[in-house]
């Protein structure tokens, strides 16, 4: 037995070695876990008088004020007789002290190195071991003392700060309280008990100590609070005496002074009978037998934490990735399987496979039909512009026939126009590119772990799409001057040509000139009818483009991401050495501390489970435990009428499960009359809640004792912090949650067919009533 709490004791040693000393809000804490003895009090309340009569040594701080700054969890460890007496500490190791004045010392100094000289607290603990054969295997935390008022050096929220350190151990379920109050002072005022009471409300946990006995008014005792009249606990109250300060001055030892405290007792009227029960000597035995017991339980909640939580973190050390090695070649490795990864998300998004690559088709598809539509050419074929363009094109001599040079300055200017859409719709798809690079960077997981080479691919990425930018802009601008430098001729060819009556000049009337029987060149019809043939080519031409420049820009930019957007930085980054390799393997500071933290935490529960594995005695008790099965837990849960108990029935019949009720449990419970079945009898009677912990504990024991792995928990949990506790208690997850649903129509018959035989009262009646219930469940 011995080695359970030393078992505990080497996991919390290792808890507090690796950071883990609860209350984490990044991590599943296992220190949390772990069953302790929280000792509390008020300041002088006598709590340090407490531990050393149970240490038997002097070995605490003693002054005014608050002493205590910082938990001390005092791991007590029983040796053979003859064996000296030592400390170690935990900050210390190897290191032992067998001057208890000494272990004072580095207690005040190890406290001051955190909090400084002020009196500020800290919730770091100091472990201290204490090896001696007089002690009996055991550990306690000394919690500094509760406070109503800040003293000089102590900030206004001191007050605040230890009673929420406080709760932040007691409010466990796994903490075992052991409250200190004064025996003269009224018990209604004590500050332990008051805390308890809130946090344990059943008084299951807590275990009450009354010191100063010898110090109350003469004629009065404390019997009804040692006999558990004026405060009932589940566990029996201890009275102590402790020295005197008058002893402390004279150096009595503790050996004297039990003693002393022994004789007390034995001698004393009031308290005689209880001697067996009273003193130091008998709450340190009473406190190392129920922690044992207490271990002992929870160790198949523990190992299943344990392995949970290995699980958990290995999956995330999986996702943050590995370590990175120092090797010059397993860094380039490294590299260009991230590049290859990001490049394979990249290829997924301009070939579907991602969402992004339709957008370099929008930009076919809508932007350059609509730009091509919105060129200025009836500006630039308006009559008035026809008639400057071809008269300047005709210069000093007039043209005979059509104005050609006209045609062509005309046409030419008009192509000028498609430079802009073409060139729009290269950037337009850059832009696109460089965006989906943006988001296959931000996608590729691998990547995350390094922003610096996460901006080198970035950057090398984006100097490739510059330079396929430049070669895609040359190439469509190409292909609008190749449609200038050549004119289609067959297009002009096929226009209606203008029928020049010119007539035979000997055929027409004698006296007659040519002018008088020629159409006006310069006339408006004539130049409507040039602007005319000049738009119907350019029309021609802009179709033509309107396909071939999405060609060119897919042919350049496009198809070149695909095959070669990296292809420069590979041939650099061969040429790098180990210090600029590192440097783009250089993590995010975020991910690297996450990383450190996440191994540090495994190496924790691994280094647990080694020890619990290690112990002979925990495998023979696994091998009969809940943890030893592979347990299936389903909660059930519905209103009253909805068909929960019909089909649990079917359920258990044809699958095999065990069906427990937890409202059955806590009347069953409240039915043997014990004390545990009076306190929720009570509770119920004065309408409070049922403590979730209790109800956990009933259903734990019916699981263990029904010899199953699958069973179905019938009306619990009915809140969130129900089935915390649930998991908290049992370190079992449940497989789902089922439900039975019922409409209010069929919920009202089928609960009034259940009151027919019942003519003592309206049905109505009955079923507001459950109606109410019933509501508040689904609810």
């Amino acid at each position: 037995m011995e080695s359970l709490i030393g078992l505990v004791n080497r996991i919390q040693r290792a808890c507090t070695a690796l950071g883990d000393y609860g209350g984490d809000q990044a991590f599943s804490s296992l220190w949390d876990a772990l069953p302790s003895v929280a000792v509390v009090g008020g300041q002088s309340s006598g709590k340090s008088s407490v531990l050393e009569s149970i240490v038997g040594r002097d070995f605490l701080p003693r002054g005014s004020g608050i002493v205590t700054r910082r938990p001390l969890v005092l791991q007590l460890q029983k040796t053979e007789e003859g064996q000296q007496e030592y400390g170690e500490f935990g900050h210390l190791p190897r290191k032992k002290f067998t001057d208890f004045s000494l272990l004072r010392k580095e207690i005040q100094d190890e406290t001051d190195r955190v909090t400084g000289k002020t009196k500020q607290i800290s919730p770091v603990p100091i472990h201290l071991s204490i090896y001696s054969p007089k002690v009996v295997n055991l550990t306690l935390i000394d919690l500094p003392g509760l406070t109503k008022v800040a003293v000089e050096g102590q900030p206004e929220s001191v007050v605040r700060d230890i009673e929420n350190m406080v709760r932040s151990y007691v409010e466990k379920p796994n903490c075992i309280i052991l409250a200190i109050s004064p025996a003269n002072q009224d018990i209604a005022t004590s500050d332990a008990i008051k805390i308890a009471r809130e946090v344990d409300p059943s008084g299951e946990r807590t275990f009450g100590v009354l010191t100063k006995l010898d110090l109350m008014d003469q004629g009065t005792n404390a019997l009804d609070v040692l006999e558990g009249r004026a405060y009932r606990l589940q566990h029996p109250w201890v009275g102590i005496v402790n020295r005197s300060q008058a002893d402390i001055n004279k150096s009595i030892d503790m050996i004297a002074a039990r003693k002393k405290e022994r004789e007390y007792f034995a001698t004393s009227p009031d308290y005689g009978h209880l001697s067996s029960k009273m003193g130091s000597e008998y709450l340190a035995k009473l406190l190392s037998r129920h922690l044992e017991s207490v271990i002992r339980a929870r160790i198949p909640s523990i190992t299943s934490l344990i392995n949970k939580n290995i699980d958990e973190l290995e999956s995330e050390m999986d996702n943050l990735g590995r370590p990175i090695s120092l090797d010059a070649g397993a860094q380039l490795y490294t590299i260009l399987e991230l590049c290859r990864a990001f490049d394979k998300i990249f290829k997924e998004h301009l070939d579907g496979g991602r969402p992004g690559g339709d957008r370099i088709y929008g930009v076919f598809d809508n932007q350059l039909p609509a730009a091509l539509r919105k060129l200025p050419f009836d500006r630039h074929l308006s009559i008035q512009s026809v008639r400057k363009i071809v008269s300047e094109a005709d210069g000093y001599q007039p043209h005979l026939i059509a104005p050609e040079q006209g045609y062509r300055r005309l046409i030419e200017g008009s192509l000028n126009y498609f430079r802009g859409p073409a060139e729009a719709s290269v950037d337009a798809v850059h832009f696109v590119l460089k965006d989906l690079v943006r988001k296959s960077i931000g996608e590729c997981q691998e990547l995350r772990r390094f922003p610096s080479l996460q901006s080198t691919i970035a950057g090398a990425a984006n100097e490739a799409l510059e330079r396929f930018r430049e070669e895609s802009k040359k190439t469509v601008i190409r292909l609008v001057d190749m449609e200038s430098s050549y004119l289609t001729v067959d297009f002009f060819r096929r226009l209606p040509q203008e029928v020049e009556n010119v007539g035979n000049a000997g055929n027409g009337p004698r006296g007659s000139t040519p002018n008088a029987s020629n159409p006006d060149r310069y006339a408006e019809v004539h130049f409507r009818r040039i602007g005319s043939n000049v738009s119907s080519y350019i029309n021609m031409v802009s179709e033509t483009l309107r396909h071939t420049i999405p060609k060119a820009v897919v042919y350049c930019q496009v198809k070149e991401a695909k095959s070669n957007l990296l292809n420069y930085f590979y041939t650099q980054i061969g040429k790098k050495e180990g210090k600029q390799l590192s440097d783009l393997l250089d993590e995010d500071p975020t991910l690297m501390d996450r990383r450190l933290q996440c191994a540090k935490r495994l190496e924790l529960y691994k280094k647990a489970r080694d020890e619990i594995e290690s112990a002979s005695w925990v495998r023979i008790r696994l091998e009969g435990s809940l943890t030893a099965k592979k347990i299936t837990v389903v909660f059930v849960l519905g209103g009253p009428g909805s068909g929960k108990g019909t089909q649990c029935s079917n359920i258990v019949e044809h699958f095999g499960y065990t069906h427990l009720s937890a409202g059955d449990l806590l009347r069953a419970e409240i039915k043997s009359g014990s004390d545990n079945g009076t306190m929720i009898q009570n509770m119920i009677k004065e309408g409070k809640i049922v403590p979730s912990e209790v109800t956990v504990k009933l259903l734990q024991r019916a699981m263990d004792e029904s010899g199953n792995d699958k069973f179905l928990i019938d009306g619990f949990p009915r809140n969130e912090e129900n089935r915390a506790a649930f998991e908290a208690v049992t370190g079992i997850v449940p497989k789902f949650v089922l439900f039975f649903d019922c409409t209010e129509e069929e919920l009202e018959r089928r609960l009034l067919n259940r009151n027919q035989i019942n003519a003592a009262q309206p049905v109505e009646e009955v079923f507001e009533a459950v109606k109410g219930v019933f509501s508040e469940v689904v609810a």
